[in-house]
């Protein structure tokens, strides 16, 4: 130790936690593939809530499904990572955002 500190701290840089459950699974980083994927329905006209039924619907179908991964974010991404691509593909295709109105002001101007 050095002259005049109190104490050391010494960090070991383990897990003290499973990695493989559900709950840290779902922030595994999705497929790279997965936004073209997502992009493809939204083409399709489906919304992001109905891609991520669409998409969950095709994992149980698939031959080789294990439980698991529908809690894969690899395989089965989180809602906000949909709703991202879902912005990101909105602005691709119409432009910027929409105007989103933030108080009554906006819907009825002052006269």
């Amino acid at each position: 130790m050095q002259a005049g500190l109190p104490c050391a701290v010494y960090i070991t840089w383990s897990h003290n936690h499973e990695l493989t459950t559900a709950a840290a699974m779902c922030y595994r980083p999705a497929e790279l593939s997965l936004k073209d994927l997502f992009f493809g329905y939204f083409n399709d006209g489906l919304s992001p809530a109905g891609a991520m039924s669409y998409h969950k619907h095709n994992i149980e179908m698939s031959v080789d499904f294990k439980e698991e991964y529908l809690a894969d974010g690899c395989r089965n991404p989180i809602a906000r990572s949909v709703y991202y691509w879902h912005n990101e593909w909105r602005k691709i295709n119409f432009g910027m955002d929409l105007h989103i109105q933030t108080s009554s002001t906006d819907w009825f101007p002052k006269k």
